[in-house]
């Protein structure tokens, strides 16, 4: 995700956001991942599902389909704003600025750090 994150801005895509499907057995994890400041990359769970395993469980499908449909809309905004730099591209023979800047990136190893969910008072 990262990778792909980076070659987007560096084609000049405004502010993208890239998705992830993760499937582990009938466990289904969607995200998303974006850049909100200077090498700090972001990825946020946007759903976890169930699939279902036999035709008694089908209700989930709604559920399924749901979710995935979210995800869409991510990809979609961000597809739209890639087309928009091949357009710029290629109409002006350069690559539109990038934004975030290029200096946001970060080539090296990941470090992982969880913001802790906020307590209900």
């Amino acid at each position: 995700m990262k990778e792909t994150l980076n070659k987007s801005i560096i084609n000049g895509v405004t502010k993208p956001k890239v998705c992830d499907i993760h499937c582990e057995g009938e466990n289904v994890q969607t995200f998303a991942m974006y850049i909100p400041s200077p090498k700090l990359y972001r990825i946020i769970n946007i759903s976890r599902i169930k699939l279902f395993k036999s035709l008694d469980q089908t209700s989930l499908l709604s559920n399924v389909i749901k979710h995935l449909l979210c995800l869409k809309e991510v990809a979609l905004e961000t597809a739209t704003k890639m087309e928009a730099a091949s357009l710029y591209s290629h109409s002006n023979l350069k690559r539109p600025a990038s934004n975030p800047p290029v200096y946001w990136l970060s080539s090296g190893d990941a470090v992982l750090s969880r913001t802790p969910k906020k307590q209900k008072t």
